[in-house]
């Protein structure tokens, strides 16, 4: 039965379930905080506000006074394209939403300093409705008259915590940080294709994963020189808690039954350690240049990466310039690389595709309270299989848009 399922779902192009799950294989899809986000996330060297609790725990201790702020990607939208994949014509996928991603707050004591936030590093929300009629025959399976696909797809991530930071000196301090990590996936996608004749096959399936685990980050900030900083963070996501579940019927044609199957796992993921070294010089008192690597290992084969990972290196670096004492404007770039395999004829399901972004923002300060607008543009090129038991490739293309509003107090 299982076998006939497989032939059946393989002849109605149906897109592989797995390729639709979340994005496991990609660290930097949305930028977090408001001065950080504007300069493309290399913040690992300054880290001085309250982003600081997420970007270099450390740097929070030469945060001054008590520091609030908030953040919202006023618009997020994200374009994909897979060319050429239903017979001749193109599959698209797209998400928009409006997304509140960040909300920090910190507290000094002396050397000590104190910090609280809750940050979204990864969201989307997809619809597609999608009807395409007078698909022509290919290899070897019959014209169609009608194929129509109904899908929605909902990936978060949260990560809330509390951080803890420690000041040896002006120009050294320790900081950690611990989250705790939760990740909630959701995706339906229905599909249905009617013949010359009339008659008709469907899949309807539907998942769900969720994801608990803790979130430490360590973090060291040393300033050698009044004009330079050096920042060192480490990192991983232990999950202690997964489930993943699954329901598919399918409809057979010339038949009114529904064939149906149910699965789940609790089987929990490997995850990566994550390295980050940053650097900020600051040659004049009105310019900073930035500079962030950030390694993630290879986490290992396990039930949700087959054929295992790559070990990713992302890069940013951004400048930050005062116009004058309440003007500030950001411009950064940065990488965001899959650690996904290079899809071969070997491989199934898999999706690689490395992105490259730039980012910019202005902001405009007083005494105590700073008001930031700015944007995040992203786009990358690359393969994908997604078609079930079939290694066929076809090239991807994608862009996201960001528009960030954000509002910093120091009380």
């Amino acid at each position: 039965m299982k076998n006939k399922i497989k032939i059946i779902i393989l002849t109605i192009v149906i897109v592989l379930p797995s390729i639709l799950k979340a994005d496991t294989t990609h660290y930097k899809n949305i930028l977090v905080g408001d001065r950080a986000a504007n300069m493309a996330g290399a913040f690992i060297g300054l880290s001085d506000d309250s982003s600081g609790c997420y970007y270099n725990p450390a740097g929070i201790s030469y945060t001054v006074g008590t520091n609030l702020s908030g953040s919202v990607n006023a618009y997020h939208i994200q374009h994909s394209k897979y060319d050429d994949a239903i017979r001749g014509y193109d599959w698209k996928r797209n998400s928009a939403e409006l997304l509140p991603n960040f909300f920090g707050v910190i507290k000094n004591h002396g050397k000590h300093s104190f910090g609280l936030s809750v940050v979204v590093p990864d969201s989307f929300v997809q619809h597609q409705d999608q009807e395409i009629d007078d698909l022509p025959a290919s290899g070897g399976m019959e014209a169609i008259k009608r194929y129509t696909l109904n899908r929605h797809e909902e990936d978060s991530t949260t990560i809330s915590g509390i951080t803890y930071a420690y000041e040896f000196n002006p120009s050294l301090a320790v900081g950690a940080t611990l989250n705790y990590f939760h990740r909630k996936y959701r995706m339906g996608n229905n599909q249905t294709l009617m013949y010359e004749d009339n008659t008709f096959v469907g899949s309807f399936y539907n998942s769900s994963w969720g994801e608990k685990g803790i979130y430490p980050k360590i973090g060291v900030r040393w300033a050698p020189h009044e004009k330079v900083n050096f920042g060192l963070t480490i990192s991983k996501i232990f999950i202690i808690e997964s489930r993943w579940d699954s329901m598919s019927q399918i409809k057979e044609r010339n038949s009114s039954d529904l064939v149906y199957s149910k699965n789940d796992s609790k089987v929990q993921r490997s995850t990566p350690f994550e390295l980050g070294i940053g650097m900020a010089l600051l040659p004049f008192s009105d310019t900073i240049f930035t500079f962030d690597v950030n390694l993630y290992t290879d986490p290992g084969i396990n039930e949700f990466a087959p054929y295992g990972y790559d070990s990713v290196l992302n890069f940013s670096f951004a400048v930050e310039y005062a116009i004058n004492k309440k003007n500030v404007v950001r411009l950064g770039y940065f990488t965001n690389n899959t650690a996904a395999p290079m899809p071969n004829d070997n491989t199934k399901g898999l999706e690689h595709i490395d992105m490259w972004g730039i980012s910019t923002g202005y902001s405009i300060h007083n005494e105590s309270t700073s008001f930031t607008v700015g944007m995040v543009y992203s786009k990358g090129a690359g393969t994908a299989q997604i078609y079930d038991n079939s290694s066929r490739i076809v090239n991807l293309n994608r862009y996201s848009l960001t528009g960030l509003l954000s509002t910093n107090y120091k009380l």
